[in-house]
């Protein structure tokens, strides 16, 4: 055997070697960049369409998972506004900063509160996480709104937790 007869194996798999090297490192760049764009799936049943309440102290993301509400009162920025944290933000450093009315938007798209109900503030005494009263329209108490760090759920009257946890986007 002469040393050509041997080179030109050696050629041919070095260089499928190589071609397969060259395709696994594209398409795990393709999947790596696949995943930055895909939104988390408990974000997949809420819906995007929202307007923005534009606030000077948080910098909003739109693919930031808001867990937990608490009115900013005690923070003397937005009197009369709720404050929408991700599990990262630091007290009176919200998310995002909404309304009442923003909220029961979004809860009304999510099914977790129904066209004939309104929210209102009042803290629930028994549970600090609940600030916000679910009325129906004849104006009759149906529950409470509270948020952990699982989301956002809905309580009846003697505060029983239905379970279901929402958790808005930013």
């Amino acid at each position: 055997m002469t040393d050509e007869t041997l080179i030109q194996p050696r050629r041919t798999l070095a260089r499928n070697g190589i071609l397969i090297l060259l395709i696994g490192l594209g398409l795990r760049i393709i999947f790596q960049n696949h995943e930055v764009e895909t939104p988390p799936a408990v974000a997949a049943e809420v819906s995007t369409n929202v307007s923005q309440t534009n606030s000077p102290t948080a910098t909003i993301s739109t693919s930031t998972i808001l867990v937990r509400f608490e009115w900013l009162n005690r923070c003397n920025a937005s009197a009369g506004q709720l404050g929408f944290y991700a599990a990262s933000d630091t007290a009176c450093h919200p998310s995002r900063i909404a309304s009442l009315t923003w909220l029961q938007s979004q809860l009304a798209i999510t099914g977790m509160l129904f066209s004939n109900e309104y929210l209102d503030q009042a803290p629930y005494p028994a549970n600090p996480a609940c600030g916000v009263i679910v009325f129906t329209s004849s104006g009759t108490p149906a529950g409470w709104i509270c948020s952990d760090a699982n989301g956002l759920y809905r309580t009846d009257t003697t505060g029983q937790d239905s379970g279901s946890r929402v958790q808005l986007k930013g």
